[in-house]
Parts: C-alpha cells; structure tokens; sequence
C-alpha cells in the first residue's frame, strides 16, 4: 500500500529573538554569553546538577554521565557563564535507534532564575538541531508548568502527548512529568496509523495529537514486534524480556524495551510479565511502551494494573515508516506524585486515554 509522506516545509525553525550567534558564542540580549559546552566542562555541570537536586534520578548523576554524553557529537548543549561559573544550561540528546532528540537535561542556579535564560537556551539549542537537519521527531519531559509553557512557545511547538505517571524523582520527591513532542520542519516519513474504530479513540488522537502536530497518516499493517524500544547499555535480560531497571536507582522505575518472542500470544506474554515484575520486588514504577495497534497487549497489560499514560505518533521508526506507540505505566505506591501545577490536565488526559482504550478493537 502506498503511503502518504508526512512533510514539513523547509525553512528554519528560529523564532524572532533568538540568540544572536557568532562561530564561538552567542550574545544573550541583556549582554551575557553563552557558548556550547564541551569536555573542560564536564566536571561544573556535573556540580551544579549534585548541588541543585539531591536524591533525583536525572540523567547527569556523575562527571562520567555528562562526559559520555559530551562525547557524542549529535548532541548538543550549551551553557551560560557569570563570573566564571556556569549558571544555566540547557541541551538536546540524540536518540539514535528511532532518530529523536529529546530536549532537556534543563536547569537554572536558583539566583538566576525567573530572567528569561532557559526560553532563550531552549530555543537556541532547537534551532541547531534544525539547522543540522537532525532527528524526525523531538520530545521532552518538562516538570513543571511553566517549562510545559515555554515549550509550546518555541518553534517548532512543543505539544503535550501524555505523562509519566511518576516515573522521576527530584530531590527525594516522586513527580509527575508531562511528554511534549513536536515534528520539526526539516522531517520526511512515511506515517502509518493504526486501524481504528470510528469513535473515541480516533476522535481524540486526531483532536488532540494528530491535527495539533500536522501529521496526516495513512492507516496500514503494522511490525509484528509488540515493544517499541532496543537494548541500552546496563540494561538485561530475563525470561525473554529486555529490561532497563536499576535496583540502586532514586526512582525505582523499570522499563521493557523489547521480547524475544512475537508469536505468543497476549495472554502468556502478559502473564509472563506479571511473574518478571514479581521476581524484582524493589520495582516501584515500570514503563511499557507497545506498538498502537496491538489493542489485546494493552488490555490484558491493564487487567495488570498498567494504564494508558501517553500516545506517542511516528515514534517506532522501521526503514522509511514510522508508527504510533502507547506507553502504559504502572505504580507500585499509593499516594499521588506531585504535578507541579498541571494536575488538571493530567486527569483530562487519564480520561482522553482511557475512553480510548476501552474503545479500541482487539486485533
């Protein structure tokens, strides 16, 4: 079947006010500097993440965290200066198994907070990406309002697709972070969207996912893999399922990233599961992220307690396809992770999700 080729128009993704760059640094308009952040710099990001949050489970727990991602040259973080010392950051992570960038590893000093700096650095460093011509899709886990609002201000508009459900933790506290995602202008794929009833489900994925983005799939067959994601360094294996889980981890989260077996069916896969979860009792959180189409996972993941927490378009890439996946949580504590102010739109979304679920025909 032919598909449709989901375009962006090809201009730049700056917005009026960007940094001013030269080869070395940009100007900041009230006069400061930034400049990209390289190896030397390593040791004082590192710091200033160590000193900001304590008990957390973001990605730069250690100079050697920020020097592995330091080393691989797609990706791309700059930094602001005062009197020597870094104040601000801000970066895009390359992912290369599904062609992405993820926006974040974000932070302020608290003195310098509240002036501006991290809409003009998330700006700055979407706008290389776009540059370069790099990443099909982009995404963010923001934890607080105010960031969810500055993504949707930037060019390409970041919209909000989902949650975690919890996943982090910040300063010994569990947290609710939203998922935005945005399709840059420089992207060219195919797009293929699941069979679907005519009723909920489609209704709100256009309404709130497709239409927002621009995304015009064409509905077609799908991978017979279940899981969308590939093995990570520290991640393991255990009755066929691909783990990424760290029982030393702030966070206690669990992602499966793929099985080994496409032929078994939902039943016995999600029993399966259930006993994986129940030989790693220190699980407090786990990730599952599944290939929109396979409707009879999702609910027999949910007789386990999962629930749909995000609906990610064009996120598995095969060859010149790519296709929407479902990422569903479960949580292992009773109280409520903080939301940080966007607590309403996280139950809005539980109930879009939801309808759609029940809604959705078992292949």
């Amino acid at each position: 079947m032919k598909m449709p080729v989901s375009t962006r128009g090809r201009s730049r993704c700056g917005a009026a006010g960007r940094l001013r760059e030269s080869p070395h640094f940009w100007v900041l308009p009230g006069g400061g500097l930034a400049r990209r952040s390289g190896p030397a710099d390593a040791s004082a990001i590192a710091e200033l993440f160590q000193s900001t949050y304590q008990c957390s489970s973001h990605p730069f727990q250690t100079v050697a965290d920020v020097e592995r991602f330091l080393a691989d040259e797609r990706n791309f973080q700059i930094l602001t200066e005062e009197g020597g010392r870094i104040v601000a950051s801000m970066a895009m992570a390359y992912n290369d198994w599904n062609d992405s960038y993820e926006l974040g590893r974000a932070i302020t000093h608290p003195d310098y907070r509240r002036q501006g700096l991290a809409a003009l650095l998330m700006q700055r460093v979407v706008d290389w990406v776009c540059d370069q011509g790099l990443g099909q899709v982009f995404f963010g886990f923001p934890r607080a309002r105010r960031i969810v609002e500055l993504c949707a201000a930037i060019h390409p508009r970041m919209i909000v697709v989902g949650h975690d459900a919890g996943r982090n933790v910040a300063n010994a506290s569990r947290e609710t972070h939203l998922i935005v995602f945005s399709i840059p202008p420089h992207s060219s794929f195919a797009h293929v969207k699941p069979a679907v009833c005519d009723t909920a489900q489609a209704q709100f994925v256009d309404a709130h996912i497709y239409r927002p983005l621009g995304l015009r799939p064409a509905p077609g067959a799908y991978p017979l893999r279940r899981f969308a994601g590939v093995p990570r360094d520290g991640s393991f294996e255990r009755n066929g399922f691909v783990l990424d889980y760290d029982p030393a981890g702030a966070n206690g989260a669990l992602e499966v990233l793929a099985h080994d077996d496409t032929s078994s069916g939902a039943p016995r896969l999600c029993r399966d599961l259930s006993g994986v979860l129940q030989s790693l009792p220190g699980v407090q959180h786990a990730t599952v992220t599944i290939l929109a189409d396979k409707v009879d996972v999702m609910r027999h993941l949910g007789a386990l307690g999962f629930e749909m927490t995000a609906y990610l378009p064009a996120w598995l890439k095969e060859n010149a396809y790519r296709y929407d996946c479902v990422q569903m949580t479960r949580a292992a504590y009773a109280s409520r992770p903080a939301a940080r102010g966007y607590e309403p739109l996280v139950d809005q979304l539980n109930a879009g999700f939801a309808a759609t679920l029940a809604c959705a025909p078992v292949a």
